[in-house]
């Protein structure tokens, strides 16, 4: 245990009533004339704290009884948290979440105010006086009425700036779901606050799907019961939920049967990001360096898999993103000397660069034989990113819009036919005499609402059959080639190729055959690829999938529900996401109201959703995050004015689609005096963006020369530029292993271009004092 105790951990699930000392009990009972069962220490002791032996949940409640009792006046409270504090800071623990519930502690009349004062006092003594970051947590308890629950919600969310970093629902599962308290949590998003959930610990994984799907849940506490539903599991781990595990405590509730049956092992060889934590110390008797120990000791977890889980902690931590990320690189740097310096053999953790290498740590300072880095060659002037550079690196694009990303070439041959220039110049009133003429209209300098409006309806003409999919498919494929692209999400609304002889899901099947067939030509290579690619002896690997989507505009909730039960029919066939996207954003309560059932639909069977947002405020992102459930938001223009609002999407990776448009440099004119680019406003809030084509038949920029303005607008070196880059292969809708397997191959590629080219240094370079 002791090198545990040594290395700087994170502890996220800790009830403050189940960890006050046993002394501070008995002497705070004695100030206030309360009457224990008895003051003897020991026999106290034994009452409070429980063995392997506890038979039942109700055994193990009976401590927090006695706690309750001598917690009901602000100076007891603010004691036993500065005391949670000490004590976890002894046994090694760097970051501490602390929850409570204020309800629990009125009984003789504070206000919730009054306790929510007394705690946060607690805590700021606490980080006055220890080296520690502590954050306080606030439960609602299931067992309360649902106005309860939205009362603490709100006060949670009110004490935000003193200390308060995340809003939890505790107390029994069985018969009180959390979908009768979503109220509360809609007031928890909508005010950016982060929330955990306790689930699957006393009810099976449907309790684990309704804390997801009704309340958002960021983090899962113990989760044991996850295990049932394979198909859940897999959700959890695609999206980072965290699981805050609590194994000794676990066994003494009965949530596991025997400490063997426990899911912990299992949990973490399938990704899922695992944080060891104690739930009760006093109660369960245990410490934080225990747990550690008997976790590596019972289920032979290795010294890189337990550093792996340290990390975990810090990276799911409900913190400001900017601390949290120095925070993490900190302590990986701290246990790999505390290990090295001990004899640990850590070359397993420098062998999984990929896990930790976008944190900031430069492992070349203990892979020297010397261990010892002379600093002259960091900074030694970078080379010039180049515009072939750009070309050649490896990229995502995570929104190609399916009907406005072919080339000329065939748009202008399939509108050279007597019908369809009569439709041309009888119904849309344009004439087209020659394929100059279709540049200018479709890359116009500037496009006006009725400009754009006819591009797209000229766009639509020439994709109606089963050949013009699959050649417009064929041409976004060599496009990608030609630009390095090596995993692109495709946009595709069924419902604007139903013109002629298809209907919205045969056009759909069109695509996602024609799909596969160019996957396994161009990713697999167990297939030939189509004769007319020009680059098609290339080896360069290309993957796509498909976000179904709707538009904001044109589509009425009828439209909305359809397209969203194709997603879901074809999701395991090449779809792997639902999109809404347009002109108009769908705020909250209208008219994303009229949506609502569409989107609880898509919450029900795990799909991932996009949303355009934020163009005008940032009210319709909240209400795409909390309401939509959307993972990922397109367009966000205004976001850069909400600093609350850049923090929560950065700390949970919330991606932002974005390109260098037009639009983009209208909404943001008074970004730019300051940061010269919005796009480094946001990577400098540490929000993940991913830099994408949407309709790139519009713009005379290639992706390759988009990357190349946004780095040199955005005055990007090596490093920052491969994490910009990262994102979209760390952050697509892909499943976490084919996620991980796509950013190992590209930052294996991207590295050795930048070598190729001069560069020393693709790694982020912190200072750290000795």
């Amino acid at each position: 245990m002791s090198i545990f105790k040594r290395l700087p951990k994170a502890e996220l699930h800790c009830h403050l009533d189940g960890a006050v000392r046993i002394q501070t009990i008995i002497d705070l009972a004695r100030e206030q004339g309360i009457t224990l069962p008895t003051f003897d220490f020991q026999e106290l002791q034994n009452m409070v704290t429980v063995t392997e032996k506890c038979t039942s949940l109700e055994e193990y409640l009976v401590g927090f009884d006695i706690t309750l009792k001598v917690l009901q006046k602000s100076y007891a409270i603010t004691r036993a948290i500065y005391e949670v504090v000490e004590d976890a800071v002894n046994d090694g623990i760097r970051y501490l979440e602390i929850r409570f519930s204020p309800i629990l502690h009125t009984n003789d009349g504070l206000s919730l105010s009054g306790v929510m004062e007394a705690i946060t006092e607690g805590q700021a003594l606490a980080e006055y006086t220890f080296p520690i970051k502590v954050g306080i947590i606030v439960c609602g308890m299931r067992q309360l009425s649902a106005d309860t629950t939205k009362d603490l919600a709100e006060i949670a969310w009110r004490y935000r700036h003193k200390g308060v970093c995340g809003f939890d629902l505790a107390g029994p599962e069985q018969g009180f779901s959390s979908k009768y308290h979503r109220k509360a949590f809609g007031i928890v998003r909508r005010n950016c606050l982060n929330c955990t959930l306790h689930s699957g610990e006393g009810a099976g994984w449907q309790s684990v799907q309704d804390s997801i799907q009704f309340c958002g849940a960021h983090r899962l506490g113990h989760g044991v019961r996850l295990s049932e539903n394979p198909d859940l599991v897999k959700f959890v781990v695609d999206h980072s939920i965290a699981i805050e595990v609590c194994v000794t405590s676990n066994i003494h509730t009965k949530a596991v049967s025997s400490l063997d049956q426990h899911p912990i092992r299992s949990f973490f060889d399938q990704g899922v990001k695992v944080v060891i934590c104690t739930d009760n110390p006093t109660v369960s008797g245990v410490t934080l360096s225990g747990e550690y120990a008997l976790v590596q000791e019972k289920f032979n977890f290795s010294i890189e898999e337990m550093v792996r889980m340290i990390v975990y902690g810090f990276s799911v931590a409900f913190v400001e993103v900017t601390f949290k990320k120095r925070m993490r690189a900190q302590v990986l740097r701290e246990c790999l000397h505390i290990l090295h310096s001990e004899g640990y053999d850590i070359s397993p953790i420098l062998n999984n660069q990929d896990y930790y290498d976008f944190i900031g740590v430069d492992f070349s300072e203990f892979m020297a034989e010397d261990k010892i880095v002379l600093p002259l060659n960091r900074f030694r002037p970078e080379a010039e990113i180049t515009r072939d550079l750009c070309r050649m690196l490896p990229k995502t694009d995570l929104h190609v819009t399916f009907d406005a990303s072919m080339n000329f070439d065939f748009v202008y041959d399939e509108l050279n036919t007597p019908e369809r220039q009569k439709y041309l110049k009888e119904i849309l009133r344009v004439n087209i005499g020659s394929k100059g003429d279709l540049i200018n209209l479709i890359q116009m300098e500037k496009h006006t609402p009725e400009s754009m409006l006819l591009v797209k309806r000229i766009l639509k003409t020439v994709l109606q059959t089963k050949y013009q999919l699959e050649r417009a498919l064929e041409i976004i494929f060599e496009n990608a080639v030609k630009d390095s692209v090596r995993y692109m999400e495709i946009a595709f609304r069924p419902n604007t190729h139903t013109r002629e002889k298809l209907n919205a899901e045969e056009a759909l099947l069109v695509i996602l055959n024609h799909l596969k067939y160019l996957n396994d030509a161009y990713y697999y290579n167990t297939k030939p690829r189509p004769q007319t690619d020009p680059n098609r002896d290339s080896t360069t690997k290309v993957f796509g999938a498909i976000v179904v989507y709707v538009s904001s505009a044109a589509d009425d909730p009828i439209g909305f529900l359809e397209s969203a039960k194709l997603a879901v029919k074809y999701k395991k066939e090449g779809v792997c996401g639902f999109g809404v996207y347009g002109a108009e954003e769908l705020d909250f309560p209208r008219p994303l109201t009229f949506f609502l059932s569409t989107f609880h639909y898509l919450k029900e069977n795990n799909m991932n959703v996009s949303m355009i947002a934020g163009l005008r405020g940032v009210n319709s992102i909240i209400s795409a995050i909390s309401e939509g459930g959307a993972r990922r938001i397109s367009g966000a223009f205004s976001m850069h004015n909400y600093p609350r609002l850049l923090n929560y999407v950065a700390n949970h990776s919330i991606p932002i689609e974005i390109g260098l448009s037009e639009r983009l440099k209208d909404l943001t004119k008074e970004a730019e005096s300051f940061i010269g680019n919005p796009i480094r406003l946001l990577l400098d809030s540490h929000v993940p963006v991913v830099i994408c084509s949407f309709r790139s038949m519009t713009s005379p920029q290639d992706r390759a020369e988009t990357l190349y303005q946004t780095i040199a607008q955005c005055k990007l070196n090596a490093a920052q530029t491969i994490e910009l880059l990262g994102y979209g292969f760390r952050l697509n809708n892909q499943s976490y292993s084919f996620r991980h397997q796509l950013y190992s191959e590209f930052k294996k590629e991207a590295v050795s271009y930048f070598s190729e080219h001069g560069f020393v240094h693709t790694n982020k370079f912190l200072f750290y004092p000795q």
